[in-house]
């Protein structure tokens, strides 16, 4: 949790810093919001175990930071879109992450990610702020155009100015009321995410026990969270004790139990390890529950057709 409650503050303080800089322009301030939007929306997902309620309302701090941020840079109407860029993309980053089975290794990349991003973005909006050559000045060939005699100079200056107006009022992106709409149906879709037990992508589908030969026992560890469990499936060897260990980890809801009864199983999981063995296995498919999630694993036949039959 500590990994995760770091990466939270370093998007927020790192893009509050980035939209309060001295360079700061209406395009570049959207372009942080997408960034830290984006990135708070997936770590809040994968730090909160799939809870999208409260991922969502994880991005609201940062909104209202980067709002505040950018009031004193752009104005109050551009700091209302800054804000709900934050929250639209960061409902595209809880879609993300929640398709993502939870990992540290994921997490380390979105870090990575987004200060590499957010200092590509920062210099850029530096060199865009460098005075321009004055021959190559925009409001230069402006001017001399509207100076000119010509009336077909005047009038393409005018037209270019008239361009160049309209291009600082639109800003050539949505409008607050359009984001604000954006943001109600993303928070619909996101609403009719429900649990399944079909597989994110780094979830392993199937394993194998691993054999200690010392000890001559077979482990298997099992990870579980509200994605299920991972492995979902895990082959044992017949004939050589069984240690098979629940790990619930600190995101994972208290009070689980884990039931098996095809094994005759029942028992109320912490957090931390849970360790069951089991003598003697003999061959066959065998299933357990945590939490609403059924994962399986198999005691393989054995080359002695007595010890199949036990």
């Amino acid at each position: 949790m500590i990994l995760y409650m770091g990466s939270y503050l370093l998007v927020a303080f790192g893009s509050i810093w980035a939209i309060r800089s001295v360079h700061t322009m209406y395009r570049f301030a959207l372009a942080v919001a997408a960034l830290a939007g984006v990135t708070t929306g997936f770590l809040a997902v994968q730090a909160l175990d799939y809870a999208i309620s409260g991922a969502a309302l994880a991005s609201i701090p940062i909104a209202a930071g980067l709002a505040a941020a950018a009031f004193y840079r752009i104005g109050a109407r551009r700091a209302g879109s800054v804000a709900l860029t934050v929250i639209v993309l960061a409902e595209a980053g809880i879609a993300g992450g929640y398709r993502l089975y939870i990992s540290t290794g994921y997490v380390f990349a979105a870090d990575l990610a987004f200060v590499a991003l957010l200092y590509i973005l920062q210099r850029a909006s530096e060199h865009r702020a460098r005075p321009q050559p004055e021959g190559a000045s925009l409001s230069t060939v402006v001017k001399g155009a509207g100076a000119a005699k010509g009336a077909g100079a005047a009038k393409e200056a005018g037209q270019s100015k008239g361009a160049l107006t309209g291009a600082s009022k639109s800003g050539g992106v949505l409008t607050p009321a359009a984001l604000a709409l954006i943001a109600v149906a993303g928070a619909a879709l996101l609403a009719r995410f429900e649990p399944d037990d079909t597989g994110r992508i780094g979830q392993a589908a199937s394993a194998v026990a691993a054999y200690d030969e010392t000890n001559d026992l077979q482990t298997a560890r099992v990870q579980v969270n509200a994605a299920g469990f991972n492995p979902r499936h895990i082959d044992f060897q017949p004939g050589v004790m069984m240690k098979l260990v629940i790990e619930v980890g600190d995101t994972a809801a208290s009070d689980q139990v884990f039931e098996s009864t095809s094994l005759g199983l029942k028992a109320p999981l912490h957090k931390g390890d849970n360790i069951f063995l089991v003598k003697n296995p003999k061959p066959g498919d065998f299933e357990f529950q945590v939490g609403g999630h059924t994962g399986t694993f198999t005691v393989l036949q054995s080359a002695d057709p007595s010890e199949n039959n036990g």
